[in-house]
């Protein structure tokens, strides 16, 4: 009898842990199924919406370093040349004076040519009256003023520079014409070269005659 109730003891604990394993069985199965379905749900989710693309800006780069170039500078006389000025003629130069300035420069003209003798010498850049080789006058125009040069020595230097056949380089005598009191000293100025350049002729002529006589005399 004690026998018989172990049995059936036993047989209902088997069937109860049977009955339990198959409850977590399907609890687990239910789980799963659930899972999926959210799962599902999900991916169609995130099918169904518009993809954003993300387009990533590219990167600054470092602008390079910035080198200054050296800027030329062209010393002409004691000023600063006018980029205005550059590869004008005189005659262009000229055009561009105002009224008062191109009677001043046509003053200087007139009174040089007007020497006996003088010669009128022009080209791109000045203008030049000479007797023989020796210059009266050179007219320039820098930055809209007549610029006048002279070449000026004293007579007994010249004639010691021609009895000794001397090579001497003479800078010029500039007077700028800013008013018409200036165009006189101008005039005057012409008047002391002409004089020079006469006394400088006859000191050449007369080392002529002496070197003929002298030559005559050793003959």
């Amino acid at each position: 009898m004690n026998n018989l109730l172990i049995s059936l003891e036993n047989l209902v604990n088997e069937k109860v842990l049977l009955i339990a394993l198959i409850a977590l069985v399907a609890v687990t199965a239910v789980v799963c199924i659930i899972c999926a379905a959210v799962t599902a749900s999900k991916v169609k989710a995130l099918a169904n919406k518009p993809a954003s693309v993300v387009v990533e800006a590219p990167k600054a780069q470092p602008l390079p370093a910035k080198v200054e170039e050296p800027v030329a500078t062209e010393k002409v006389d004691d000023a600063v040349t006018f980029s205005s000025e550059k590869g004008q003629t005189l005659d262009e130069k000229y055009q561009a004076l105002d009224a008062g300035m191109k009677n001043n420069y046509d003053q200087i003209a007139s009174y040089a040519s007007a020497v006996e003798g003088a010669r009128k010498f022009k080209n791109l850049r000045y203008e030049e009256y000479k007797i023989g080789s020796l210059r009266i006058v050179r007219m320039l125009i820098k930055r809209g003023i007549v610029v006048c040069e002279f070449m000026m020595q004293n007579t007994n230097f010249k004639s010691y520079v021609a009895e000794n056949k001397v090579s001497v380089k003479q800078s010029a005598t500039v007077i700028k014409v800013v008013d018409s009191e200036t165009v006189q000293v101008i005039k005057d100025t012409i008047d002391i070269v002409v004089k020079a350049i006469g006394e400088e002729r006859e000191i050449k002529k007369q080392i002529a005659r002496e070197k003929r006589k002298a030559k005559r005399e050793n003959a």
